[in-house]
This record gives C-alpha cells, sequence and structure tokens, in this order.
C-alpha cells in the first residue's frame, strides 16, 4: 500500500506491487487502485523499469514457476532417495553385523566345547596316568586333543577370514612389502651385518 510522507509525497511500496503484478490477477487499473497509485504513474513506472531490466515487471511467469516446481519435486525426489539408499545401506549393514555376531557366537561355543573337552581329556589322562604304565596310551589320547584343537582353532580362523571378520596379516612380512621396500630393507640388513 502507499503510505504518505512528509510534505505529502506518497510512498509506494513498488517491489508489493511488482510481486502482485507478476501474478497476473489484476489489471493495471485495478493494482493502481488496490495500492492508492494513479494509474498513469504505474505505467511509467513499468515502462521505465523494462526499459532498465527487460526480466521486470512480466505477467507471464508460468516458465520460472514451471521451473520452481521442477525443481522442488527434484529435491524431494533427491531426499528421498538419499534416505533410501541411507536405509538400504543401514539395513545391509545391520544384516552383516548380524551374520558376523553369528559366526562369532559359533566360534564361541565350538571353543567352549574344546576348552571343555580339553579339561575332561586332560582330567582322563591324568586319571589314566596314575593306573597306567603304558604312557603310549596317554601320550595318543593327548594327540588326539592337540588335532582336534588345531583343527578347530583353523576352521574358526578360515571362518572369520570367509566372512570378513578381521585383517588378514601375510604369512610372510616381506610379501607385503614393495620391490623398493624390499630393497631398502635388505640395505639396512647389510648395514647391520657390517657389510
Amino acid at each position: 500500500m502507499a503510505e504518505k510522507r512528509p510534505g505529502g509525497r506518497v510512498r509506494v511500496d513498488w517491489e508489493a506491487v511488482e510481486r502482485e503484478f507478476r501474478t497476473g490477477k489484476f489489471t493495471n487499473v485495478e493494482l493502481a487502485d488496490r495500492f492508492k497509485l494513479d494509474p498513469a504513474t504505474l505505467s511509467r513506472k513499468i515502462k521505465a523499469d523494462r526499459a532498465r531490466d527487460d526480466s521486470r515487471w512480466q505477467k507471464d511467469l508460468s516458465e520460472v514457476v514451471r521451473q520452481a516446481t521442477n525443481a522442488m519435486l527434484m529435491a524431494d525426489l533427491v531426499k528421498s532417495e538419499v534416505k533410501e539408499g541411507q536405509d538400504q545401506v543401514n539395513l545391509t549393514v545391520k544384516a552383516a553385523a548380524e551374520v558376523g555376531a553369528q559366526v562369532i557366537r559359533q566360534h564361541r561355543a565350538k571353543l567352549a566345547e574344546v576348552t571343555a573337552g580339553a579339561d575332561r581329556a586332560r582330567a582322563k589322562v591324568l586319571e589314566l596316568l596314575e593306573g597306567v604304565s603304558d604312557i603310549r596310551e596317554a601320550a595318543t589320547a593327548m594327540g588326539a586333543i592337540e588335532s582336534w584343537a588345531r583343527i578347530t582353532k583353523t576352521v574358526v580362523e578360515k571362518e572369520r577370514q570367509a566372512f570378513g571378520l578381521e585383517d588378514v596379516a601375510p604369512a610372510n612380512p616381506l610379501e607385503a612389502m614393495s620391490e623398493a621396500e624390499l630393497e631398502a630393507e635388505a640395505e639396512r640388513l647389510k648395514k647391520a651385518r657390517g657389510q
């Protein structure tokens, strides 16, 4: 709306007038009446502003509205896709963690069985050793227990590797070195030996 300033001049909120003009809902006469302006003053303002910047005072904003609508829809779609993607990642991580937890629980149960079996066998061997004169029988029993423990240990290690539950270190640390690192290590060893 127009507001009177001291001295009788009217102060016009031209941004508000232009916003209303851009809606395309009002004629120039209706806008002038709405903002208490002379229609000729409004026409001169429109003409002068368009002369400086032809993008000013445009009534047909359908293309701008369409672009803004598409941008909003695209933003909604992107947010939705990102959320769905994050939800999928969370589900995948949770499922993998559950599989890993199950494997570890199984390993713990196996290790408990091995430990309990080893304790029973040890007690039995000690009991048998008291009355056995043939140490070969006792050694055979202990050998069986050691074999069982080694097999279980190997199975647990391989399962953990297969499920990616621990880093696998190379058996030989030299295998992990580059050629330059190997040469540097060889040089260091020569110096250490005084060669």
